[in-house]
């Protein structure tokens, strides 16, 4: 039974290894504020790995959460400036009523039309992989490109300086010590590791993706099961661009560019297949922070960025490479 646990959750020993090895390292990176900023840094993406660790668990993939999130954010911060949508503004005009904020909605009703409205391209991208059947990947990549299109023609390709308060303290606001975008993150790990060990949807999404005849035998629901994995995806990507234009006090057309390549890194080496039916969604916290130990030793050592990203790539295909032979020899 020990072996079994150690086993499943070896990443966060992973976790604990290079952090002891990093503090050694560098005083700077065992320094409680860098650590609390780093939480901090990883939660956006903490919570959007959710989502596209349940769209891997049914079997598919989402590459258009980084583009779900900019658009979340913008979107939001148009409404704060009193549009309920706009189409490719003026240039300046969007430094001109930088700052303004006219709410359309009261809040935090803004803050719920738009996660409820941008996560509907969730529900379109399911409904076209779950009923016609249609390659998740190449399905994803449109959605990628449609969201990212509709970001930058509400802005002209420009951030957007209109962010209420509220949003902001979030951003950087701590409570007991832990940053409160990171509570909300963990707690939403949490409440989904809940939903897919106890609830009927959630468990259906492991026999979706570990064996689609057999779900079809049993009588699974395979296109609700499909179409709820890509709309969480969206739903959760859009709360975390609301909750990232806290932390950045703008909202940027272009951000979250490799946010879905992080995301299914950050699943992969937490130990969801991405052939489908198999992950424990407390371990993508394992892979999300690796991936952030990562960056944060390496900004602190001073090594330069294209490198940076060399060394990430090699250690994100060794760690899965070893997860991978353990994982076989346990099978035998």
């Amino acid at each position: 039974m020990k072996t079994k646990v150690l086993q499943e959750y070896n990443m966060f020993f992973v976790l604990l290894v290079l952090f002891l090895g990093f503090s050694i390292i560098s005083p700077v990176f065992r320094d409680l504020e860098n650590f609390r900023n780093l939480l901090n840094q990883q939660s956006t993406l903490g919570i959007a790995t959710i989502g596209m660790a349940v769209v891997i668990l049914s079997g598919g993939i989402d590459l258009s959460v980084g583009s779900v999130m900019a658009l979340a954010g913008v979107y939001y911060s148009n409404l704060i400036r009193g549009n309920l949508f706009t189409y490719m503004p003026d240039f300046m005009k969007v430094y001109e009523e930088a700052g303004k904020v006219a709410p359309v909605f009261p809040e935090p009703l803004s803050l719920c039309f738009v996660v409820g409205t941008v996560s509907l391209l969730g529900v379109v991208t399911g409904t076209v992989v779950a009923k016609l059947q249609a390659p998740p990947f190449v399905v994803t990549v449109g959605t990628m490109i449609l969201a990212r299109g509709i970001a930058y023609s509400m802005t002209s390709g420009q951030p957007i300086f209109s962010v209420p308060d509220y949003i902001v303290k979030a951003g950087f606001t701590n409570i007991l010590g832990i940053p409160v975008l990171t509570t909300i993150w963990f707690l939403l790990v949490i409440l989904f590791w809940l939903f897919l060990k106890y609830f009927p949807l959630g468990r259906d999404l492991y026999v979706v993706g570990g064996n689609f005849e057999a779900a079809r035998f049993v009588g699974i629901n395979i296109t609700r099961t499909i179409i709820f994995s890509y709309w969480l995806s969206s739903f959760l990507s859009a709360f975390a661009g609301i909750l990232l234009v806290g932390r950045m006090a703008s909202a940027d057309p272009r951000v979250g560019s490799v946010t879905a390549l992080d995301a299914i890194a950050a699943s992969v080496i937490g130990g969801f297949s991405l052939s489908g039916g198999r992950g424990n969604l407390i371990n993508t916290v394992g892979g999300v922070l690796l991936i952030g130990l990562l960056t944060n030793i390496l900004s602190i050592l001073r090594v330069e960025f294209y490198t940076q990203q060399a060394i990430k790539g090699l250690t994100i295909i060794l760690i899965v490479a070893i997860r991978s032979m353990s994982e076989k020899k346990s099978n035998y």
